[in-house]
Protein backbone atom coordinates (compact mmCIF):
# COMPACT_ATOMS: atom_id res chain seq x y z
CA UNK A 1 0.00 0.00 0.00
CA UNK A 2 1.22 3.26 -1.13
CA UNK A 3 2.17 5.79 1.61
CA UNK A 4 0.44 9.59 1.81
CA UNK A 5 3.52 11.05 3.19
CA UNK A 6 6.94 10.58 2.84
CA UNK A 7 8.76 8.66 5.69
CA UNK A 8 12.54 8.15 6.93
CA UNK A 9 14.22 4.74 6.74
CA UNK A 10 14.71 4.86 10.37
CA UNK A 11 10.73 5.19 10.82
CA UNK A 12 9.98 1.90 9.33
CA UNK A 13 8.91 -0.63 11.95
CA UNK A 14 10.93 -3.71 11.18
CA UNK A 15 9.85 -6.50 9.71
CA UNK A 16 8.50 -4.77 7.04
CA UNK A 17 8.55 -5.25 3.35
CA UNK A 18 10.22 -2.11 1.16
CA UNK A 19 9.62 -1.68 -2.53
CA UNK A 20 10.57 0.18 -5.45
CA UNK A 21 7.51 -0.07 -7.02
CA UNK A 22 8.47 1.52 -10.55
CA UNK A 23 11.43 -1.31 -10.74
CA UNK A 24 9.34 -4.19 -9.34
CA UNK A 25 7.01 -3.29 -12.44
CA UNK A 26 9.52 -2.95 -14.53
CA UNK A 27 11.32 -6.28 -13.42
CA UNK A 28 7.63 -7.79 -13.59
CA UNK A 29 7.41 -6.88 -17.33
CA UNK A 30 10.62 -7.70 -18.20
CA UNK A 31 9.63 -11.19 -17.03
CA UNK A 32 6.35 -11.55 -18.88
CA UNK A 33 8.72 -10.37 -22.17
CA UNK A 34 11.32 -12.88 -21.96
CA UNK A 35 9.10 -15.85 -21.70
CA UNK A 36 7.09 -14.28 -24.69
CA UNK A 37 3.95 -16.08 -24.48
CA UNK A 38 5.74 -19.25 -24.63
CA UNK A 39 4.96 -20.89 -21.27
CA UNK A 40 3.31 -19.35 -17.88
CA UNK A 41 4.81 -17.76 -15.13
CA UNK A 42 5.27 -19.68 -11.75
CA UNK A 43 6.76 -16.85 -9.55
CA UNK A 44 8.06 -18.64 -6.57
CA UNK A 45 6.36 -17.17 -2.63
CA UNK A 46 9.80 -17.47 -1.29
CA UNK A 47 10.95 -14.25 -3.38
CA UNK A 48 7.71 -12.44 -3.28
CA UNK A 49 7.29 -12.92 0.74
CA UNK A 50 3.59 -11.78 0.42
CA UNK A 51 0.74 -12.49 -1.27
CA UNK A 52 -0.19 -8.64 -1.10
CA UNK A 53 2.82 -8.52 -3.76
CA UNK A 54 1.52 -11.54 -6.09
CA UNK A 55 -1.74 -9.72 -5.72
CA UNK A 56 -0.36 -6.16 -7.26
CA UNK A 57 1.37 -7.60 -9.96
CA UNK A 58 -1.43 -9.92 -10.60
CA UNK A 59 0.76 -13.34 -10.04
CA UNK A 60 -2.09 -16.12 -9.81
CA UNK A 61 0.09 -18.73 -10.04
CA UNK A 62 2.80 -19.13 -7.74
CA UNK A 63 5.30 -21.43 -6.02
CA UNK A 64 5.31 -22.12 -2.37
CA UNK A 65 8.07 -24.26 -0.50
CA UNK A 66 6.51 -24.99 2.70
CA UNK A 67 2.76 -25.80 3.50
CA UNK A 68 2.00 -22.49 5.61
CA UNK A 69 3.67 -20.57 3.07
CA UNK A 70 0.95 -21.90 0.24
CA UNK A 71 -1.69 -21.06 3.01
CA UNK A 72 -0.46 -17.75 2.98
CA UNK A 73 -0.63 -17.07 -0.61
CA UNK A 74 -4.13 -18.86 -1.02
CA UNK A 75 -5.30 -16.63 1.76
CA UNK A 76 -4.10 -13.94 -0.35
CA UNK A 77 -5.95 -14.77 -3.42
CA UNK A 78 -3.86 -16.98 -5.73
CA UNK A 79 -5.48 -19.57 -7.39
CA UNK A 80 -2.75 -21.82 -8.29
CA UNK A 81 0.10 -23.00 -6.30
CA UNK A 82 2.60 -25.44 -6.58
CA UNK A 83 4.10 -26.43 -3.33
CA UNK A 84 7.92 -27.00 -4.89
CA UNK A 85 8.82 -30.07 -2.11
CA UNK A 86 8.29 -33.38 -0.81
CA UNK A 87 5.80 -33.38 1.82
CA UNK A 88 6.66 -36.21 4.84
CA UNK A 89 4.55 -36.74 8.05
CA UNK A 90 0.53 -36.96 8.57
CA UNK A 91 0.16 -33.38 9.65
CA UNK A 92 1.69 -31.10 6.37
CA UNK A 93 -0.27 -33.78 4.07
CA UNK A 94 -3.55 -33.45 6.44
CA UNK A 95 -2.92 -29.65 6.12
CA UNK A 96 -2.12 -29.60 2.08
CA UNK A 97 -4.97 -31.51 1.69
CA UNK A 98 -7.69 -29.20 4.12
CA UNK A 99 -6.26 -26.34 1.60
CA UNK A 100 -7.17 -28.60 -1.52
CA UNK A 101 -10.69 -28.06 -0.67
CA UNK A 102 -10.17 -24.52 -1.10
CA UNK A 103 -13.22 -23.35 -3.76
CA UNK A 104 -11.66 -22.89 -7.71
CA UNK A 105 -7.65 -23.76 -6.12
CA UNK A 106 -5.30 -25.99 -8.26
CA UNK A 107 -3.05 -27.43 -6.03
CA UNK A 108 0.28 -29.33 -6.58
CA UNK A 109 3.15 -30.91 -4.74
CA UNK A 110 6.20 -33.02 -5.62
CA UNK A 111 7.07 -36.59 -5.15
CA UNK A 112 10.12 -38.72 -6.09
CA UNK A 113 8.94 -42.18 -4.58
CA UNK A 114 5.75 -44.57 -4.46
CA UNK A 115 6.00 -44.08 -0.61
CA UNK A 116 4.67 -40.41 -0.86
CA UNK A 117 2.11 -40.76 -3.65
CA UNK A 118 0.54 -43.40 -1.45
CA UNK A 119 0.43 -40.97 1.82
CA UNK A 120 -0.55 -37.78 -0.25
CA UNK A 121 -3.29 -40.06 -2.15
CA UNK A 122 -4.43 -41.34 1.37
CA UNK A 123 -4.91 -38.04 2.89
CA UNK A 124 -6.47 -36.60 -0.42
CA UNK A 125 -8.90 -39.21 -0.35
CA UNK A 126 -10.26 -38.66 3.14
CA UNK A 127 -10.83 -35.02 2.37
CA UNK A 128 -12.31 -36.10 -0.75
CA UNK A 129 -10.31 -33.43 -2.89
CA UNK A 130 -7.70 -33.95 -5.90
CA UNK A 131 -4.66 -32.65 -6.27
CA UNK A 132 -1.60 -32.21 -8.69
CA UNK A 133 1.31 -34.85 -8.35
CA UNK A 134 4.57 -33.48 -9.94
CA UNK A 135 7.61 -36.08 -10.46
CA UNK A 136 10.55 -34.74 -9.27
CA UNK A 137 13.85 -34.91 -11.52
CA UNK A 138 17.30 -34.50 -10.20
CA UNK A 139 18.39 -31.72 -12.83
CA UNK A 140 21.78 -32.24 -11.10
CA UNK A 141 22.13 -30.98 -7.58
CA UNK A 142 21.89 -34.52 -5.90
CA UNK A 143 19.27 -33.11 -3.05
CA UNK A 144 16.26 -34.82 -4.23
CA UNK A 145 13.80 -36.15 -7.22
CA UNK A 146 14.83 -39.56 -9.58
CA UNK A 147 17.51 -39.82 -12.16
CA UNK A 148 16.28 -42.65 -14.49
CA UNK A 149 13.74 -41.85 -16.81
CA UNK A 150 12.17 -45.53 -16.04
CA UNK A 151 11.87 -44.28 -12.56
CA UNK A 152 10.20 -41.33 -13.52
CA UNK A 153 7.47 -43.42 -15.80
CA UNK A 154 6.72 -45.85 -12.95
CA UNK A 155 6.57 -43.01 -10.41
CA UNK A 156 3.68 -40.86 -13.26
CA UNK A 157 2.08 -44.27 -13.64
CA UNK A 158 1.55 -44.78 -10.23
CA UNK A 159 0.35 -41.03 -9.40
CA UNK A 160 -2.00 -41.74 -12.62
CA UNK A 161 -3.45 -45.31 -11.10
CA UNK A 162 -4.24 -43.13 -7.85
CA UNK A 163 -7.60 -42.57 -6.70
CA UNK A 164 -6.59 -38.92 -5.92
CA UNK A 165 -3.68 -37.67 -7.72
CA UNK A 166 -3.39 -36.38 -11.00
CA UNK A 167 -0.29 -36.37 -12.77
CA UNK A 168 0.84 -32.93 -13.16
CA UNK A 169 3.84 -33.20 -14.72
CA UNK A 170 7.90 -33.17 -14.70
CA UNK A 171 9.49 -30.48 -12.31
CA UNK A 172 13.40 -30.22 -12.72
CA UNK A 173 15.23 -27.01 -10.68
CA UNK A 174 19.32 -26.59 -11.54
CA UNK A 175 19.46 -23.59 -8.98
CA UNK A 176 23.32 -23.69 -9.31
CA UNK A 177 22.76 -22.11 -12.91
CA UNK A 178 20.10 -19.42 -11.78
CA UNK A 179 22.78 -16.64 -11.25
CA UNK A 180 24.19 -17.50 -14.55
CA UNK A 181 23.58 -14.46 -16.73
CA UNK A 182 24.67 -16.06 -19.89
CA UNK A 183 21.63 -17.53 -21.97
CA UNK A 184 23.96 -19.46 -23.70
CA UNK A 185 26.50 -21.45 -20.58
CA UNK A 186 23.01 -21.79 -19.18
CA UNK A 187 22.06 -23.56 -22.03
CA UNK A 188 25.66 -25.37 -22.32
CA UNK A 189 25.65 -26.41 -18.61
CA UNK A 190 22.44 -27.85 -18.39
CA UNK A 191 23.03 -29.95 -21.65
CA UNK A 192 26.18 -31.23 -20.21
CA UNK A 193 24.84 -31.98 -17.26
CA UNK A 194 21.24 -32.95 -16.53
CA UNK A 195 20.43 -33.82 -20.22
CA UNK A 196 24.28 -35.88 -20.84
CA UNK A 197 23.19 -37.88 -17.80
CA UNK A 198 19.68 -38.32 -18.74
CA UNK A 199 20.82 -39.48 -21.82
CA UNK A 200 23.66 -41.65 -20.39
CA UNK A 201 21.26 -43.52 -18.01
CA UNK A 202 18.90 -44.43 -20.80
CA UNK A 203 21.31 -45.88 -22.73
Amino acid sequence: QQSSRSMLITDVVTPALVLDLARTQRNAAAMVAAVGGRAAIRTHGKALKSSALARYLGLKHVCAQTVVEAECMVRGGCTDVLLTNQLVGKDKLHRLALLAATPSLRLGVLVDSRCQIEALSAAAETRGVEIDAYVEVDAGQNRCGVSAPEAALALASAISASGRLRFGGLHCYHGGIQHVRSAEERRRRVLEGPVARAAAAAA
